[in-house]
């Protein structure tokens, strides 16, 4: 048989759902060829994907990309693959290569607009979108325009884009989502609970729809339904990891109970141990809730199953990371990446690199994360980290303090005398909203809680006024920011900037932050509500701001500034700038975040 017609072949057992036999049709081709053909490359990526082997579909894509450039199809792929993942930096970058080569690609214009939403990058994506309608009116446009909409905070006209599309095809399960999540957004969560319910008795059982169900009950203060909504959706897809991890993380926030929590992904991993993404990701929930020796055993039981596999290194590696042994992390790590150059194995690398004093090997890995995408803000935070360690003068103009942070304590909104008595008047509006009992595992705060919902969609009068002064603040502070094109904090300045999500974190006496940065803006925040009163007892910089030191120890980088909290006070800085708070002695502390983007 001729190539094409094995690879003919092989793309007719992919299209009709067998992996496993579209690989075994390869298998001729595959085995002759010393270089492998661009085309069989991309092929067994497809294959890999259908297979759940996500790290390597992604390795062979990339092969594939390197070895044929103008494929404009592998392009769009490999954007998909990357979006699919949540990684919508570098997929922004493959949807525009593949519409550089082909611009009628509609399905890599689709993706784009999805990825740049995704970001908060709502204006870039609203004019995608327009352009995808420009050449043809489909449901699929309409739903990409609602969302490039909502990311703009235009969510009514966003709900009438969701409603046209569902005009158009009355069934579209994504665009009856989206409306849910829209209503949701404008405070009409018992509507959109009509909608979700509407869906299952239709018989549609989406992950999807399961996950933003349990989000409206949650929104709404019905923990229990919401519970009972995921574990319904666990019933029926055990092996799906969004709606395990959702449910073992809802139940630790509701009860912090640390063994039965994950008790239904344990079960998925017994009865399926060969599913490497599932035991990935109770190893890292147990990890999370500080049971870190079971969450080794966990991979390594795994590891005696498929010795070879990428994920379970990879996150061996983390852990080990974590857990304070990081030259055994880069053993562990090197072992993943010979398996596949994913994005995340060259992060956790680079990290642990960094932590054994090598900035020069780190270099490597970040060089190229920011060549696949220039404003990744955990790259950006890596490479400033290697620069400080080689004591590069670079690192001093790219990552000062003076010039990228910005301290204001804000004047009350009209009404109020002073910010204290403005505070006194959002700190329960707030407080209302804290409705679990521990801190999200997915998340840097420590002994406290956050809330669930964006509070830039809540809704409540006290806290868009406190909005609308924060954004104030941002505009003149990024107004102000020099005017550098190369530089990646202030070569971002645009015209406007808009919110990328905001939320409340109440602090117990002795909680903190672990220091961190924020993956999703472009500047980042601490807004101070309430705080606990002064004790002479306490350590030097007890509460306070702290800026620059990394999240774990790294040689030679101690924090490089402390900023002293105060009520009233708002604190801007890149978001890619390492920080967090050091703890606090007595009495609770209630803050503001959010994330800022360029529009």
């Amino acid at each position: 048989m001729n190539p094409e017609a094995i690879l003919a072949q092989s793309y007719k057992l992919l299209a009709a759902g067998d992996p496993l036999a579209a690989e075994t049709a390869l298998a001729p081709l595959w085995n002759a060829s010393v270089d492998k053909p661009p085309k069989a490359m991309h092929l067994l990526a497809l294959i890999r994907r259908a297979q759940h082997r996500l790290m390597e579909a992604e390795q062979w894509l990339r092969s594939a990309i390197a070895a044929e450039p103008g494929d404009h199809e592998a392009h769009y792929n490999l954007g998909d693959l990357l979006q699919s993942g949540g990684f919508h930096d570098p997929a922004v970058d493959c949807f525009r290569a593949a519409l550089r080569l082909s611009p009628g690609l509609d399905l890599a214009r689709l993706g784009l607009t999805r990825s740049l939403t995704a970001l908060g990058r709502g204006a870039e994506a609203e004019r995608e979108a327009r352009a995808l309608l420009a050449r043809k009116v489909t449901p699929e446009a309409l739903r990409a325009l609602g969302g490039a909409l909502n990311a703009q905070g235009r969510t009514k006209e966003a709900l009438d884009a969701f409603e046209e599309a569902l005009r158009f095809r009355p069934g579209y399960l994504g665009a009856q989502h989206d409306r849910a999540l829209a209503l949701q957004k404008l405070g009409r969560s018992e509507e959109a609970l009509k909608v979700y319910a509407g869906t299952e008795m239709a018989g549609v059982t989406a992950p999807e729809i399961a996950l933003s169900w349990a989000m409206a009950l949650v929104d709404l203060g019905r923990i229990g339904e919401a519970e009972a909504v995921l574990e319904r959706a666990v019933a029926k897809n055990p092996q799906h990891v969004r709606i395990q991890t959702d449910l073992a993380r809802l139940r630790w926030m509701r009860s912090g109970d640390a063994e039965a929590f994950v008790a239904d992904l344990e079960t998925a991993v017994a009865n399926h141990p060969a599913n490497e993404a599932l035991r990935a990701a109770l190893a890292e929930l147990l990890y999370r809730a500080d049971q870190i020796d079971y969450a080794q055993s966990v991979l390594r039981d795994g590891l005696n199953i498929a010795p070879e596999s990428a994920i379970l290194w990879r996150m061996l590696g983390f852990l080990l990371d974590e857990s304070g042994k990081p030259a055994e992390a880069v053993v562990a790590l090197e072992r993943a990446f010979a398996q596949a150059q994913d994005v995340e194995t060259r992060r956790y690398l680079a990290h642990a690199l960094l932590r054994i004093g090598e900035p020069d090997r780190a270099l490597e890995q970040i060089r190229f994360g920011l060549g696949q995408s220039a404003h990744d803000q955990i790259w950006l935070a890596y490479l400033f980290t290697a620069q400080r360690m080689r004591g590069d003068a670079e690192f001093e103009r790219l990552f000062n303090i003076e010039t990228c942070v910005r301290v204001v304590d804000l004047a009350p909104p009209p009404g109020y005398r002073d910010i204290a008595a403005f505070n006194a008047a959002l700190a329960p509006r707030l407080d209302a909203l804290h409705v679990l009992t521990q801190h999200p595992l997915n998340q840097t705060l420590r002994d406290g809680t956050q809330t669930l919902r964006d509070l830039t969609e809540v809704g409540d009068p006290t806290i868009d006024q406190f909005l609308a002064l924060a954004k104030s603040a941002v505009r003149d502070f990024a107004s102000a920011l020099p005017d550098e094109p190369f530089h990646p904090f202030f070569g971002r300045k645009r015209s406007d900037v808009a919110f990328n999500g905001s939320w409340s974190v109440r602090l117990r006496p002795g909680g903190r932050h672990v220091n961190h940065v924020h993956p999703r803006g472009w500047i980042s925040s601490a807004y101070y509500v309430r705080l606990p009163n002064a004790d002479p007892a306490d350590p030097k910089h007890a509460g306070w701001f702290k800026l620059g030191e990394p999240r774990l120890p790294i040689p030679n980088c101690p924090a490089l500034g402390y900023i002293e909290p105060k009520i009233g006070r708002l604190v801007l800085f890149p978001s890619y700038m390492w920080h967090g708070t050091e703890p606090f002695a007595r009495d609770d502390r209630l803050t503001i975040a959010f994330d800022a983007v360029p529009v």
